[in-house]
């Protein structure tokens, strides 16, 4: 088992680098003008998806993502038209998820040589969306940003891993989605849709004692119509206002250009007019590493002026970030 998982994700590192060598031309083309803003790709659809299907985890993939890989490997890879990378992949495990086998996954994800960059202090985080059976789904979600290799290049990258289980728990699909510089579009909204919209195929168990994850068995296996909101706080996932829709792609747009704190972050989305509950939304579903922001943020002012460490950490403070994010930025800059 953990052989094939190994060769699993070394294909996916080599499935990413499908391509790759139109990147140095997009990067030329990019550098000939003063500043290309990303856009965001709206357009994901039910009515225009194909269902690909992980054993018992269904996944609407757009028809924009064509399968770059064929059906019998796993993991498959997609890339989007117009595109030379790979930027979703699909992987099947047959494993209880909890997150000793998240951790598993996640360190030999990241050990491959694509992205042997990548910061290891990752999180994980748990959140739920209502499936097409109307019941509370569960998922797995790690965040992490830093720079990957493609082509022997550096590029900065930001990647996201959901891991989400078939109602018998007894195996789990990961779908996996980097986000480069270069990219023409930003797909994380239609990433989401894509989650979202996963429909778990296999029957559910009558019990589910022998499962690790105490809380995601309770969500998962009620058939209870969700009527009761405040026992739901957690699991219920309100849907988001145009404002705060906007506000997260505005938030995504300057991340991709900029370094900010979270609360540099809400205050620029402030003053760009949006309420304070939508510039929270903004800045909390970024899936930012506030630590990694100082860190750039950090390496940006030092490569322009002098600072002591002290200096430096009141700086990255005044910019918003905290006391322990300042401290851990200029830490990860020789300081």
């Amino acid at each position: 088992m953990k052989l094939f998982k190994t060769t699993g994700i070394a294909m996916l590192a080599l499935s990413l680098c499908t391509g790759c060598a139109g990147y140095k031309e997009r990067v030329k083309a990019n550098n000939q003008t003063e500043e290309v803003e990303l856009e965001n790709r709206n357009g994901f659809n039910l009515s225009s998806t194909t269902k690909y299907e992980l054993d018992n985890v269904q996944f609407h993939v757009p028809n924009y993502f064509k399968i770059i890989d064929k059906d019998d490997v796993n993991p498959v890879g997609f890339k989007p038209d117009n595109s030379d990378f790979t930027v979703m992949t699909l992987t099947w495990v047959y494993e209880e998820l909890n997150d000793s086998s998240i951790d598993e996954f996640a360190d030999s994800f990241l050990k491959t040589d694509a992205f042997k960059y990548l910061p290891k202090d990752y999180e994980i985080e748990e959140k739920s969306f209502k499936n097409e059976q109307g019941n509370y789904q569960y998922y797995k979600l790690i965040s992490n940003s830093g720079h990957v290799i493609l082509d022997n290049q550096s590029i900065y990258a930001h990647v996201n891993l959901y891991f989400i289980s078939n109602n018998k728990h007894n195996g789990y699909g990961v779908l996996s989605y980097t986000q480069y510089d270069g990219l023409e579009y930003n797909y994380y909204n239609d990433i989401l849709d894509i989650v979202e919209n996963v429909s778990i195929t296999d029957e559910k168990e009558e019990t589910t004692s022998n499962t690790t994850s105490s809380t995601s068995d309770s969500s998962t296996t009620t058939t209870a119509p969700n009527t009761d909101s405040s026992a739901n706080t957690n699991s219920s996932v309100p849907t988001p206002t145009v404002g705060q829709k906007n506000a997260l792609n505005r938030a995504l747009d300057y991340l991709d250009n900029f370094e900010f704190s979270r609360q540099g972050l809400i205050d620029q989305l402030l003053h760009d007019g949006y309420t304070q509950e939508e510039a929270e939304y903004g800045a909390d579903h970024t899936n930012a590493n506030w630590n990694d922001e100082a860190a750039l943020k950090a390496m940006d002012y030092l490569s322009v002026m002098s600072f002591s460490r002290q200096g430096l950490i009141e700086q990255l403070m005044f910019d918003g970030f905290t006391q322990e994010q300042a401290e851990y930025g200029v830490s990860q800059n020789g300081y």
